[in-house]
C-alpha cells in the first residue's frame, strides 16, 4: 500500500479505528486509540480551519484542550447539534444540513486515550480487567466521534465583517443534496433558512 493511500481527514481516522477494533486483538486496541485520538483532533482542526477571523497560529496545534479553547474563540456551540433547513421560496426544493460538535464528553475521552499511547509499565494478562476498561472506552469514543463526523456543517452561521451571513458546508457526501445546496446557494436565488437546535441527531444520510 502506498503512502498516498493514508488519508488524514477525521472520517478516515474513524474508519481505520473501526477496522482496528474489529480485529479483536490486544495490539489492535492501541492502534485504535491512536486513530481515535487523531480523529478527534482532526475534527476540531476541520472546524477551526474555515474560521477566517482566527489567526493561523490559533488554527495550529494538536492538544485537544488548546484546539477546543481556540474554537471557542470563534463560536461556543454549547455541545448542541445544529440543524439548518434550506428551501427555495416555492418550497419545491429543500435540504437539511447538520453541525455535529466535538462534545465535552468526546474531548474528555480523547484526553483519556492519551495515557494509553505510552509504553505499558507492566504486563497485563489477557483476562485482566484493564483490557475491558480500555475496550469500553474505545467503543464509547468511537460512537461519539462517529456522531461528531456525521454533520457536514463546519460551524453555525456567522456574520462576516461585511455583515453578511457566512456558512461553511462540506460537499462530496451526497450528490443529490450537494446539487440542491449549490442551486439554493446561487447568488441570484431567493430562499429561506430555518435553524433548529437538537439534543440528538436524526437519521441523516451520509
Amino acid at each position: 500500500m502506498s503512502d498516498a493511500a493514508y488519508r488524514c481527514g477525521s472520517r478516515d481516522y474513524l474508519v481505520r479505528a473501526r477496522t482496528r477494533l474489529d480485529e479483536n486483538s490486544k495490539q489492535g486496541l492501541f492502534y485504535a486509540a491512536f486513530e481515535l485520538r487523531c480523529g478527534i483532533e482532526a475534527r476540531l482542526q476541520e472546524y477551526l480551519e474555515v474560521q477566517e477571523h482566527l489567526s493561523k497560529r490559533r488554527k495550529e496545534g494538536w492538544r485537544i484542550a488548546e484546539l477546543s479553547k481556540n474554537l471557542k474563540r470563534a463560536f461556543d456551540d454549547g455541545d448542541q447539534i445544529l440543524e439548518i433547513v434550506f428551501r427555495d421560496v416555492e418550497g419545491s426544493n429543500s435540504v437539511a444540513c447538520y453541525y455535529t460538535p466535538v462534545t465535552t464528553s468526546l474531548k474528555k475521552k480523547g484526553q483519556q486515550l492519551g495515557k494509553y499511547l505510552h509504553p505499558m509499565k507492566e504486563h497485563k494478562p489477557a483476562e485482566h480487567e484493564w483490557w475491558k476498561t480500555l475496550q469500553d472506552l474505545l467503543e464509547a469514543t468511537y460512537q461519539e466521534l462517529k456522531t461528531a463526523t456525521t454533520g457536514t456543517l463546519l460551524g453555525p452561521p456567522l456574520l462576516d465583517p461585511q455583515n453578511q451571513t457566512r456558512l461553511n458546508i462540506e460537499l462530496g457526501y451526497d450528490e443529490g443534496r450537494d446539487e440542491i445546496i449549490r442551486m439554493l446557494g446561487h447568488k441570484a436565488k431567493l430562499g429561506k433558512m430555518k435553524v433548529n437546535f437538537l439534543k440528538t441527531l436524526p437519521q441523516v444520510p451520509r
